[in-house]
């Protein structure tokens, strides 16, 4: 269940309309990849890449 709502919570986040939408803190650009990691390890959760191309959002 955690993981689905992290991944609607990342869905959501590729909507344009929702300009004053605020990043949520667990979700982070490629270069704090290694944070996320071993935030990830910490707590013992799962992670989920999400790519997109630049400039496409």
């Amino acid at each position: 269940m955690i993981i689905v709502r992290k991944l609607l919570i990342l869905c959501l986040l590729a909507m344009p309309a929702m300009g004053g939408f605020k990043v949520p803190e667990h979700v982070y650009p490629i270069d704090q990849l290694d944070q996320a990691q071993s935030k990830a390890e910490e707590k013992k959760s799962l992670l989920a890449f999400v790519y997109t191309d630049p400039g496409s959002t």
